[in-house]
């Protein structure tokens, strides 16, 4: 199994289009507090605009980009209201 980088997790985000704005949730500076020990991710979801209904679908598919990594058994995000 390979390691578990923190590029590895970021270009998987880079993956996740933000519908609205047609951009990832990277470049949107939509991803927070990315942190990494051993094969878990922790990071904070904080959309510019939270109450927008698309952002909690947009979170879910940000949590699954990093849960689909190989190296990655835990992920644990918080949305920021």
């Amino acid at each position: 199994m390979a390691t578990l980088s923190e590029e590895t997790v970021w270009e998987a985000l880079k993956r996740v289009e933000d519908p609205d704005f047609e951009k990832d949730v990277v470049s949107l500076g939509f991803i927070q507090d990315l942190a990494l020990d051993k094969s878990k991710v922790t990071f904070t979801f904080a959309p510019d605009t939270p109450l927008c209904p698309p952002r909690k679908e947009v979170a879910e598919r940000a949590k699954a980009a990093v849960e689909a990594l190989e190296e990655v058994k835990r992920v644990d995000m918080t949305m920021e209201s």
